[in-house]
This record gives structure tokens, C-alpha cells and sequence, in this order.
């Protein structure tokens, strides 16, 4: 993963420089946003940047 962000109630998660994944926080079925932020830099052990 080389880099992840979270702009405008999504998370945008670069994998490679032409392969991206998308992930609203609208979709979330259970949990919250704080939570899903969290878990995610626990996995990627890297900081989500804020934009």
C-alpha cells in the first residue's frame, strides 16, 4: 500500500500509482468511521492522511 487518505466522508486507499480502492463511510454496516480509521492504520502501519 503506498498511501491512504480520507477526504470528504471516504477513505482512498492507493495501492500502486494506477490502482486505487474507494471506501465510503456511508457504506460502513457496523462501527463507525473512528473505528474504521483506526483499524486500517493498525493493518497498513502507516498514518491515513487527512485532506
Amino acid at each position: 500500500m503506498e498511501e491512504a487518505y480520507h477526504a470528504r466522508g471516504r477513505y482512498l486507499l492507493f495501492v500502486d500509482r494506477k490502482h486505487a480502492m474507494i471506501l465510503p463511510e456511508r457504506a460502513l454496516e457496523q462501527g463507525d468511521a473512528a473505528g474504521l480509521n483506526a483499524f486500517l492504520e493498525d493493518k497498513l502501519q502507516r498514518k491515513v492522511k487527512e485532506l
